[in-house]
């Protein structure tokens, strides 16, 4: 997995998309990149590590993440749905 140091979200904080998913982490969007962020309800609440690319980590994910969510499908089990536009 690449880890991206360039990619700062601090002096550009517009986000793309945030979600909770069904591996019960949280990471937000920008772009074809992403970061995993702590737990917002504990006092060590902040962004794990340094931007890394959609696809290194989802595959299937090759353009930015408009959108996303995650669904309860039946008991425990969740799935997460993430919204792209490719053109």
């Amino acid at each position: 997995m690449i880890f991206l140091k360039d990619i700062d979200i601090c002096s550009n904080p517009v986000l793309s998309a945030g979600v909770y998913t069904d591996d019960g982490n949280s990471y937000i969007f920008k772009g074809k990149y992403f970061w995993q962020i702590n737990n917002l309800l504990k006092n060590n609440a902040g962004i794990i590590g340094f931007a890394k690319v959609l696809s290194d980590k989802w595959p299937d994910l090759t353009d930015e993440v408009k959108a996303s969510f995650t669904v309860l499908t039946g008991g425990q089990k969740m799935m997460t749905v993430f919204v792209v536009v490719s053109f």
